[in-house]
């Protein structure tokens, strides 16, 4: 193994391999065009009817074969590059890392097939509207109410057969599945110092419900918003805050959720006495990436639009499948709201009050409180916004297995507010999931209340 990943001619002779398998890839999604030309030719010989349709489809499951085959050999020369330390006998840590990474893509590609509603009425509708439209020209006109990022993500997606959408998909979200991983590795040694966590963090992200539903069943794509997120937190950990607003500006453009994140990337900045100045990298990052859409005939102003569109609704719908306070019956949006920024602003006081540098514990603590506890307090949010704080609060659990019932208390209710939309059976009222989640609310925030005084006593 040592020999096949360090061995200057056994990399040439891979990246040959791989380069042969991403023809062949490329190949297969012409397959079904090249078998439709000849089904004439051939019927004609044998005398028998041929089924396009049977023939695409056993195409698309080639093609979908052979990009996994080609991604996982890429991802191993990245682990190998990035990843592993070569003066290090780590060759059961790589081979534990890639069974668990075709485990968990065998979990998900059990529910590829399945058809969300979102899927059938959006992300099927906007793939075949860029197909139709020129795939990037498509951007002029663009029906859904996605940003720049997603919708090149899509535009590129819209090459491939159309019997080849649902799968596609499905397998971006999956790849970003295991980029949060991770990254979530990352962040655990860099908290902890301790290499060993690092396996235990990336099976869990993985093979969290609410992740691998929301990616291989539901074929959503919170986790690349998670992923830019994670990857704000762990160049901010490190010290890298060009890189790190750049990312937290491109997890803006792509949802507005991104903005949980905010007032833990402020209030950073003031602990450690960071300039200001490197929030000018959010607007690079925010703004950039649209221009080629802008240049393609995006209207810039629909950004803006989106943003507004995908957070206001009316006062009936405050909650919008998620266990938040709204569940409890009519409340002035306006009163939880002050409520959460209240607490925010006490917690920025209790931060910057005396110099002492936060410990990684209340960092952490600090992150997994805007993402999760803030949403919980404003209107208008549905089930998937907690995404970021779910993942955040797999890290916490991680890092303190005494305290790892937390992630039950907002795993669970998440877990069944999926299940009320994916398959119409949520076991439990919204109400009562959402005392299981105040529940959680309340620990976090004292848990980071009690950190940030032990900061100050040290």
């Amino acid at each position: 193994m040592k020999e096949l990943l360090f061995n200057k001619k056994a990399k040439i002779i891979t990246f040959i391999f791989i380069s042969l398998l991403w023809l062949g890839f490329c190949f297969s999604l012409m397959l079904p065009q090249i078998i439709a030309f000849y089904i004439p030719i051939v019927e004609s010989v044998i005398g028998k009817a041929i089924t396009l349709e049977r023939v695409m489809q056993n195409s698309a499951k080639v093609a979908q074969g052979g990009f996994l085959v080609y991604f996982f050999l890429i991802f191993l020369i990245i682990l190998e590059k990035y990843f592993i330390k070569q003066d290090k006998k780590l060759n059961l840590e790589l081979i534990f890392i890639l069974i668990i990474s075709l485990l968990a893509i065998a979990v998900r590609i059990a529910g590829f097939n399945h058809k969300s509603g979102d899927f059938i009425g959006h992300l099927s509708v906007w793939l075949s509207h860029l197909r139709e439209n020129g795939h990037f020209l498509g951007l002029s006109n663009f029906p859904g109410n996605y940003n720049a990022i997603y919708i090149y993500i899509l535009s590129l997606l819209s090459y491939l057969p159309q019997s080849m959408d649902l799968y596609s998909i499905k397998i971006i979200s999956t790849i970003s599945d295991i980029l949060c991983a991770i990254f979530a590795m990352k962040i655990v040694v860099h908290l902890t110092n301790k290499e060993h966590i690092k396996l235990i963090a990336y099976s869990v992200i993985l093979f969290s419900p609410t992740v691998f539903l929301n990616s291989g069943i539901w074929g959503q794509c919170d986790s690349i918003l998670a992923l830019f997120m994670l990857i704000t937190f762990y160049y901010l950990l490190k010290k890298k805050y060009i890189i790190s607003m750049l990312f937290f500006g491109l997890g803006l453009s792509f949802k507005p959720q991104a903005i949980f994140t905010l007032p833990f990337v402020l209030l950073f900045f003031i602990y450690y006495k960071v300039s200001l100045k490197n929030f000018i990298y959010i607007f690079v990052g925010f703004f950039s990436i649209s221009i080629p859409a802008w240049i393609l005939g995006w209207p810039l102003l629909k950004w803006f639009y989106n943003y507004y569109s995908g957070t206001t609704f009316p006062e009936s719908f405050l909650a919008n499948n998620a266990p938040t306070i709204f569940t409890w019956g009519y409340i002035p949006a306006l009163i939880p709201v002050i409520f959460i920024f209240t607490l925010l602003f006490c917690i920025g006081f209790l931060i910057v009050r005396k110099p002492n540098l936060p410990s990684n514990n209340t960092v952490l603590l600090l992150f997994l409180f805007c993402n999760f506890v803030i949403p919980f307090f404003l209107p208008n949010m549905h089930e998937r916004y907690f995404y970021v704080g779910e993942i955040a609060v797999l890290l916490y659990s991680i890092i303190n297995p005494k305290r790892f019932w937390i992630a039950l208390l907002v795993i669970m209710p998440a877990l069944a507010t999926y299940s009320g939309y994916l398959w119409g059976t949520n076991p439990f009222p919204l109400v009562q999931l959402s005392l299981v989640m105040l529940l959680a609310v309340i620990f976090i925030t004292k848990w980071l209340i009690e950190s940030i005084y032990h900061d100050q006593k040290a």
